[in-house]
């Protein structure tokens, strides 16, 4: 019995050891300054809407601190379920009365907030591990690897910003010699979005290789998010093809961000000439043909990129994309897009990652 006993004493030794360790390593960590702000700039982000920023936009700091506090503590108890908020008034009653009442109400005050704390971490646990599950599911569905292409050199690039993202990167073989690579955003964050993306993901996989014509898988596309779609939700989508053995590439870009075409003249951008999917009923799209010489370079790329922040909510803008590209005009396409990469994040530093960021880099071998 004794033996028992003091084994039982060594691991609850152990695990206050544990626990004090991990305390301490939390206080030593290095990003402990960075992480409060992350964590705060979230909570700002999260609560508060764009009237609620402008409305602060107008008033002193001092207003400001007031304002920000009252609006966030209102945003989160009406967000929390009527039980958990009728035990959150009664703790805090307790706790500031707890002066005047009979001994041990400080502790059940504790104990009633406390219990409140454990309820909402675990919806968010809970929340995390099936967002970890959806993250597995999207990775999967995503390629693993570029398209290796007969006279082409193709990179391509996608990090969610959250643990699922809305932004599609995707390649196929749609016929003998023929292969297509698509990158679209989906309007929106979150689960939504992902779900969004799967589906427009397996449509153009389940219509590009029975459509000629890039004008119609377009329209077939559009047609199906319009009768299937949610309201309000919307992607933007560039699909392009390209085959072995020739330097043509057929592009289709619906309300999406430019292709850059960088060559020895410069860098042409290919606008959006259609709608995004999903947007409008009788939506006319239109396809550009284009040739490529050896050496040149396609670029198709998300929002996430040029609307990258730094910590004063700079963006990293279309200019230093374009200066990227022209100073790396001539490396590999693997090597081009790590550049860019690597420049987008050492611009935005310990800024929060607002969006997701997808890049593709074709080059002409």
């Amino acid at each position: 019995m004794d033996n028992v006993d003091t084994k039982q004493k060594e691991e609850k030794r152990r695990e206050d050891r544990k626990l004090t360790r991990t305390f301490l390593d939390d206080l030593e960590s290095p990003d402990l300054s960075q992480s409060f702000k992350r964590d705060l700039a979230d909570v700002y982000n999260f609560y508060l809407d764009r009237e609620s920023r402008d409305k602060l936009e107008e008033m002193n700091p001092f207003e400001q601190w007031i304002h920000v506090s009252f609006w966030i503590i209102r945003e989160m108890f009406f967000r929390m379920t009527p039980v958990r908020r009728l035990m959150l008034v009664v703790g805090l009653f307790l706790a500031l009365t707890a002066f005047y009442g009979p001994v041990g109400q400080s502790f059940v005050a504790l104990l009633v907030i406390l219990t409140v704390l454990i309820l909402e971490l675990k919806d968010k646990l809970l929340a995390q591990s099936e967002l970890a599950t959806g993250r597995a599911v999207q990775l999967a569905l995503m390629p693993d690897s570029a398209p290796v292409v007969d006279g082409w050199d193709v990179w391509i690039y996608s990090r969610p910003a959250n643990e699922v993202g809305g932004d599609l990167v995707d390649h196929m073989v749609v016929g003998p010699g023929r292969f297509s690579v698509s990158l679209g955003d989906v309007a929106g964050k979150g689960l939504g979005a992902a779900m969004y993306m799967a589906k427009l993901q397996a449509t153009i996989r389940a219509l590009a290789p029975t459509t000629d014509s890039l004008i119609d898988l377009a329209g077939h596309i559009n047609s199906i998010f319009r009768r299937d779609g949610v309201p309000s939700r919307f992607a933007s989508l560039i699909y392009l093809e390209l085959a072995e053995g020739t330097n043509e590439v057929s592009i289709l870009n619906a309300g999406h961000l430019p292709a850059l075409h960088l060559s020895r003249d410069g860098i042409e951008a290919y606008p959006h000439g259609s709608p995004a999917i999903g947007l409008m009923d009788e939506a006319s799209f239109s396809a550009v043909e284009t040739t490529m010489a050896s050496g040149d370079v396609l670029v198709l790329y998300s929002d996430g990129i040029t609307e990258a922040r730094d910590t004063e909510s700079e963006f990293f803008g279309d200019r230093r994309l374009e200066k990227l590209l022209k100073r790396g005009s001539g490396k590999p396409a693997g090597e081009l897009g790590r550049d860019i990469i690597e420049a987008v994040d050492r611009f935005v530093q310990d800024a929060p990652q607002y969006d997701d960021v997808s890049l593709v880099i074709i080059r002409k071998s």
